[in-house]
């Protein structure tokens, strides 16, 4: 696979991951009070509704350090994508990355934007300032205008 493209198919993979969670809610079972803070804190992050139980609309389980069989097993029967902490902490982490990237390229966009700008202004103060010398340059005698030409021409 060309470099390019295999570039794109890993962005969009990474985006596809953090966006997993976006906006689903999801069912936090099986978690110490440790697991839930923690666990809670990254789901939000991920944009996920968090939910201490599972509900009809519920679309995903998210299982902490004692999960319980029948939990797993009503995922699974109803058909849940059933995650752990880690899967969790990596979808965090591929929102993280992803916005730093955004944030990186606005940032290069917001410079590259900010130097045309500078050059464009430079270029209108060199420009009033060329139409402010030619009448000067105009009302000089012919014979100084020659003699500073010629002046110019010599060195």
């Amino acid at each position: 696979m060309p470099r390019i493209a295999r570039l794109h198919a890993e962005h969009s993979a990474q985006r596809a991951l953090a966006d997993a969670l976006k906006g689903r809610l999801v069912a936090l079972r099986g978690a110490t009070s440790e697991d839930v803070a923690r666990l809670e804190a990254g789901l939000i992050e991920c944009g996920a509704r968090v939910k201490r139980v599972i509900l009809p609309e519920t679309q995903a389980l998210v299982i902490g350090s004692r999960p319980s069989p029948d939990d797993v097993a009503t995922a699974r029967r109803r058909g849940l994508a059933v995650l752990e902490g880690g899967h969790v902490e990596k979808i965090r982490s591929a929102r993280i990355q992803l916005r730093e990237r955004e944030q990186a390229q606005f940032r290069v966009a917001a410079e590259r934007a900010l130097g045309q700008a500078r050059w464009l202004q430079f270029e209108r103060r060199v420009r009033i300032a060329e139409t402010a010398q030619a009448p000067a340059r105009a009302a000089k005698p012919a014979s100084t205008r020659m003699r500073s030409a010629g002046l110019r021409a010599a060195t």
